[in-house]
């Protein structure tokens, strides 16, 4: 998974916090291409920091809708937080 100096996620952009930067870095630590579904959205979860509104939004999803697949999960995280646009 990931490494021990990875920063946990708050959801709230604090010190320029980068939602889909979090969220690849996620997906990065699967270096284990068989792991389940189940193991990837629990990796997701132990990434969210207690107490701060990513860890409200999480206790807000839908386990059969939003938790039953990593795909399913993305879906709602980019959902609450899009990619950040580019101004040019």
């Amino acid at each position: 998974m990931m490494d021990s100096n990875a920063v946990l996620f708050y959801g709230d952009d604090r010190n320029g916090e980068n939602p889909q930067d979090f969220l690849n870095k996620v997906e990065r630590g699967f270096s284990d291409k068989t792991l389940l579904e189940k193991d990837k959205v629990h990796a997701l979860k132990l990434w969210i920091k207690a107490g701060s509104e990513a860890k409200e939004w999480w206790n807000g999803l839908d386990p059969t809708m939003e938790m039953d697949s990593w795909a399913h999960l993305v879906l709602a995280f980019e959902k609450c937080w899009p990619e950040k646009v580019v101004t040019k």
